[in-house]
């Protein structure tokens, strides 16, 4: 109940119950938390944050398990569209992924081993859900989703465009779409892969600080700065993501330097 009671905070349609599912995976979240805590602790022990070493180090796996469960909670929380909880693990995942993209560039092999095929997949999840989820209610369950927002809309400007609100909405609904395509494109273009370029992945980023900049502005239209401000926050850290891939790559002298 306590657990249920935590995952309703500011639902739009608060569950009932836990089904056996989400009670898995929070237990498999729960688990990842404490695998996570372990290395992190093994990696302070060994000083592991003032190594330079290409290995398997503590620090950037604790990182890296941190991040994934980070972005399997958000998208918990944004199936069960409680968007203050996903909104708040977006940002942490973000950080959580720069301080590990920044951990990751300081090594000798900038595509070491597994983490050239790991690096980016909990990044391209969490973009996923977040405009998937969303996009996906706008345009196959209008019935239920456009009313709020014709009736949030009522009287401003945006409501007297040509197709009012509807129109804008579903706009919104297609750039959404439009971003899961471009990361499937870009999944099957190899891109999450950390020595291959990401121009489909870009795009999508891209795509993404625009509706957030989109919905940003129209909260602010009806007075709804709390949620505009929210907004700004998922327009700056996409920006942030979508900057840390034109990070300079280091390349390893060590090998060189002992031969």
């Amino acid at each position: 109940m306590e657990l249920l009671s935590y995952l309703n905070i500011a639902s739009k349609h608060p569950m009932q119950e836990i089904l056996p599912l989400d009670i898995t995976l929070l237990r498999l979240n729960g688990g990842m938390h404490g695998i996570a805590a372990l290395i992190l602790f093994i990696s302070i022990i060994k000083l592991d944050i003032f190594s330079n070493k290409d290995c398997f180090q503590p620090v950037k796996w604790g990182l890296f398990i941190t991040l994934f469960s980070f972005v399997l909670l958000g998208s918990i929380f944004r199936i069960i569209s409680n968007q203050q909880g996903a909104a708040l693990f977006f940002f942490a995942s973000s950080v959580i992924y720069l301080l590990l993209r920044w951990r990751h560039s300081q090594q000798g092999f900038y595509t070491h081993g597994l983490w050239n095929y790991i690096m980016y997949l909990p990044v391209y999840l969490m973009i996923l859900y977040t405009m998937g989820i969303p996009g996906y209610e706008k345009l196959f369950h209008m019935e239920t989703v456009l009313p709020k927002y014709v009736d949030m809309f009522h009287g401003s400007f945006i409501s007297k465009l040509p197709g009012g609100t509807t129109s804008m909405i579903l706009l919104i609904g297609i750039f959404e779409q439009t971003v899961v395509v471009l990361l499937f494109v870009s999944i099957f273009k190899g891109e999450f892969l950390i020595s291959e370029p990401k121009p489909w992945f870009k795009i999508a980023l891209l795509l993404c600080i625009i509706i957030f900049s989109m919905l940003c502005f129209g909260l602010t239209v009806v007075g709804n700065y709390q949620g505009a401000m929210n907004l700004l926050f998922y327009a700056t850290f996409t920006f942030l993501l979508l900057a840390s891939l034109g990070f300079p790559r280091m390349k390893c002298t060590a090998i060189e330097d002992h031969y």
